[in-house]
């Protein structure tokens, strides 16, 4: 729901909520179904693209350091996705 919910605030020019609720939903996804599953993948790659295209890298940063805490190991190349 609150991927979704992600959707609806971009959609309407709250990115910066849209953002804070992709990060959260990416973190969750990570501690609950670990950081190699399909949807923590797509998760982190939703997050991480937002923060890009809206360039926080700061913010970036910060959720990568974030994701060290879950013992999260890029398993590809530097990038997460195609973007």
């Amino acid at each position: 729901a609150k991927r979704r919910h992600a959707f609806f605030l971009e959609a309407v020019g709250k990115i910066d909520l849209a953002i804070s609720n992709r990060i959260q939903v990416a973190l969750g996804r990570v501690q609950v179904l670990g950081p190699k599953h399909q949807f923590s993948r797509g998760s982190i790659c939703d997050a991480e693209k937002a923060l890009l295209e809206g360039n926080q890298s700061e913010q970036l940063k910060a959720f990568r350091s974030q994701l060290k805490k879950y013992s999260w190991e890029r398993t590809m190349d530097d990038q997460c996705c195609d973007y």
